[in-house]
């Protein structure tokens, strides 16, 4: 709650950014130099909750390879169940049978739909070795113009439009990189669930 007050607050999106990756994982282990999949989606939801409305940016999506977002789960074909991360009430992840392991030229590692509350706010996208992080990197480039810089590692940018924000980043030592991209919509009505959450929290605390 400490980084959401911060939001209210109306810190920076960059000094909030240093806040989230200077923090413990969710394993409990400091995370050095990089962000796992899980401290990704707090920081596209950072950067959705710090964004001026009606931005955009070139080729901005609303979804991914044909499932937009708020799609259904009982919509969406050939999905496999892979878990539940208990974070908002429970955002069930799965992979889907058939994927293109490839964008551009990058070899993908895996590709992860999340689901809350059945709908779908936002897919990752893996990689591992320098290469192919370069190729990941060139393709996203390509198709949604340079990003802005977060400032959290050398290789690290994000695009935030109207309907979608995107985030990519290397992390040198692990050599893996990472492409997140999530709904606007979703990621705000997951932030004010978290923030009645709390409120009721406190309430109840009397």
């Amino acid at each position: 709650m400490q980084i959401l007050e911060n939001v209210r607050k109306g810190r920076s999106w960059r000094s909030l950014l240093h806040l989230v990756c200077s923090r413990k994982s969710f394993a409990g282990r400091k995370t050095p130099g990089g962000a796992s999949m899980k401290k990704i989606f707090i920081i596209l939801l950072l950067l959705t909750s710090c964004a001026s409305g009606g931005t955009t940016f070139k080729n901005e999506p609303d979804g991914f390879r044909g499932l937009l977002w708020g799609m259904n789960v009982k919509d969406a074909r050939d999905l496999n169940y892979v878990n539940t991360d208990p974070r908002y009430g429970g955002i069930k992840m799965y992979t889907r049978a058939g994927d293109a392991m490839t964008i551009g030229s990058a070899k993908i590692e895996k590709i992860v739909y999340q689901f809350w509350r059945d709908r779908l706010c936002s897919v990752t996208i893996a990689v591992h070795g320098l290469d192919n992080w370069s190729g990941l990197q060139s393709a996203t480039f390509d198709q949604f113009g340079p990003g802005s810089q977060t400032g959290l590692e050398p290789e690290s940018y994000s695009w935030t439009g109207a309907k979608t924000s995107i985030m990519i980043q290397y992390d040198e030592g692990r050599q893996t990189g990472e492409l997140w991209i999530g709904s606007q919509t979703l990621a705000k009505e997951m932030q004010l669930y978290e923030k009645n959450k709390a409120s009721h929290g406190a309430s109840n605390g009397f």
